[in-house]
């Protein structure tokens, strides 16, 4: 059932993509015009940058639980097994809330894309595939963790939000965590 959701979702998000990359051929084929087509507006930009920002995040908790699946079949320790089970779960939860999320961006998006100038939002979906790749390259959280470390304990996690305000790219998916604007 997980493993069928999660294809479900990676096969709509590729529909998409082939879309926004495939529309623009066509829609000169057929007389439309690039220029006809209305600029997307913030929502429909979130959205589009949302979906890169989402899947990142399945894709990363997908390969974490893969990883703590094959590592619990190796280890003997009862501790780290629960451990693992435990992380499994989670990861499972979180990776079903995250296709949750990218099925309403999906949703939201889909059937808009054939009025909205693609250009606008491919960039918006390459630029949120450009913030995972700095995000993950070490980007902000490296900083404030060295930034925030030599603190109390006490102090630290008010260091840390605050550290992590300052970064733009930290800013700019924020919407993203509760998709608060879409309007369903």
């Amino acid at each position: 059932m997980h493993i069928a959701h999660t294809s479900r979702g990676l096969f709509l998000l590729v529909a998409l993509m082939w879309y926004m990359t495939t529309v623009t051929a066509q829609s000169s084929n057929q007389g439309i015009s690039e220029v006809s087509r209305k600029l997307p507006d913030e929502v429909e930009l979130k959205a589009a940058y949302c979906i890169a920002v989402t899947q990142d995040q399945i894709t990363n908790f997908s390969s974490n639980r893969v990883d703590a699946e094959k590592q619990l079949d190796r280890t003997q320790d009862e501790r780290i097994k629960s451990f693992l089970k435990e992380s499994i779960s989670v990861s499972k939860r979180v990776e079903s809330e995250l296709l949750d999320k990218i099925n309403r961006l999906q949703s939201f998006l889909l059937p808009r894309l054939p009025m909205l100038d693609t250009a606008s939002v491919s960039a918006a979906y390459n630029r949120g595939q450009a913030d995972v790749r700095k995000q993950s390259e070490g980007g902000s959280s490296n900083r404030c963790t060295s930034r925030c470390q030599s603190l109390k304990s006490s102090q630290v996690s008010g260091c840390l939000t605050e550290c992590m305000q300052e970064d733009e790219i930290y800013v700019r998916t924020i919407p993203c965590q509760k998709l608060a604007f879409l309007p369903f």
